[in-house]
């Protein structure tokens, strides 16, 4: 990372230093998905205590779908330390997930207009990754009803 003062005054200006090129990169320069990898990876890499939670909301946006698998190692990493909570659309980031039956859990509204939290059966879970690659494939075919099953005490 290089740093500079804007000399119009008031900003200061970020560029990445590839490795064995002299050349900088402005980050204007860069697309959305590589800033967000890289802010991921500053996250995982620049934290200096240890955090009292981690939150993101959508963190696959802009993200390859491999790059995606990486920060999801990172989070997952970061969870053996601090609880981490990531609010999610991407069938492809619960198909990423070691162990979904632990660490998914749905919000949805009750009849009386309270959040229930639903957790996947594991076991119903296990004989539905038979023939799907993950928690995402089963939602995304129409399915997660029958193993999102578990619901937590309130």
């Amino acid at each position: 990372m290089v740093t500079w003062a804007d000399p119009g005054g008031g900003n200061i200006g970020l560029s990445i230093k590839l490795i064995g090129l002299d050349l900088a990169v402005p980050t204007a320069q860069l697309s959305d998905g590589m800033l967000s990898y890289l802010a991921f990876v500053a996250l995982f890499r620049l934290h200096t205590t240890k955090p009292s939670l981690v939150t993101f909301d959508e963190p696959a946006l802009h993200l390859h779908p491999h790059l995606l698998m990486r920060v999801l190692d990172m989070f997952e990493s970061m969870a053996r330390d601090c609880p981490v909570l990531l609010a999610t659309h991407s069938d492809r980031l619960l198909d990423g997930l070691r162990d979904p039956a632990s660490s998914v859990v749905l919000c949805e509204l009750n009849e009386r207009g309270s959040t229930r939290l639903v957790r996947p059966d594991r076991r119903v879970l296990e004989r539905w990754l038979e023939r799907y690659r993950g928690l995402g494939d089963i939602r995304a075919a129409g399915h997660a009803a029958s193993v999102l099953t578990k619901v937590e005490p309130s």
